[in-house]
């Protein structure tokens, strides 16, 4: 009686043992995270850093209906008073600003005035109607527009990064909007063919924010990867290049 008794109790403990090591290793991890991010937001030092590398982590948060990915970051960050340094960080980057974090973007950060080395990534500081700068455009209006259409172009990415289905696609056409972000980061206009898994391949239009530095990833030919509302395929959103 008693080995069945230990049978019957065995798995239950591995399976509780197996979530709380799962718990240890991944979830409590990304929500350290997540707090020593918004503690930075908070008091850190504003910076700018260029992003030397950049590479996804695989770990996803979905916060108020915005999906985020994680992403490893190896920055040159540049301060008031200190010297040009590089150091390591991560961070989680909503869909409409992945490709803003590619190789060679200049980023705001906040960094801990005790230590230099604990990085905050700080993209949304530029969601300001000084940020969205139509090019030769003085401040006024202009940007109030840019802003109100970033804002809503961002709103409905979200939406389809949720819902949407993923594929691959490769650029036909790329334009700049005429719209900067965060000083020199052009909104991209681009037309796209579309390779889903479940349907014949099809066109579409999107648009896109662009790291500076980045843009030799989305020009004619370059294969990105994208989702798009099954329901309608002229909805597509940029996930990030290939």
């Amino acid at each position: 009686m008693d080995n069945i008794n230990y049978i019957y109790w065995i798995g239950p403990i591995i399976a509780v043992i197996a979530i709380a090591v799962v718990l240890l290793r991944v979830v409590l991890p990304i929500f350290r995270l997540k707090s020593q991010t918004n503690t930075l937001l908070a008091t850190g030092i504003p910076a700018e850093a260029t992003v030397l590398n950049a590479a996804q982590t695989g770990s996803k948060l979905t916060i108020g209906g915005q999906e985020q990915y994680g992403v490893a970051l190896t920055l040159e960050v540049r301060a008031p008073g200190r010297a040009p340094y590089a150091t390591q960080t991560q961070a989680f980057i909503s869909i409409l600003q992945l490709s803003q974090s590619q190789p060679g973007a200049v980023i705001p950060v906040k960094i801990d005035p005790q230590d230099q080395t604990k990085i905050a990534v700080d993209l949304n500081a530029g969601l300001s109607a000084a940020a969205f700068a139509p090019i030769g455009a003085p401040y006024g209006a202009a940007q109030q527009q840019a802003m109100q259409m970033v804002q809503q172009l961002d709103a409905r990415n979200r939406d389809l990064s949720v819902r949407g289905e993923l594929a691959q696609a490769k650029i036909l056409r790329a334009q700049p909007s005429g719209i900067n972000i965060n000083g020199g980061n052009p909104l991209m206009n681009l037309e796209v063919e579309v390779y889903p898994t479940t349907r014949p391949p099809f066109q579409a239009q999107t648009q896109a924010a662009v790291g500076a530095q980045a843009l030799e990833k989305f020009q004619p030919g370059k294969m990105v990867w994208i989702k798009f509302d099954p329901n309608d395929t002229t909805q597509v959103t940029i996930e990030h290049s290939a």
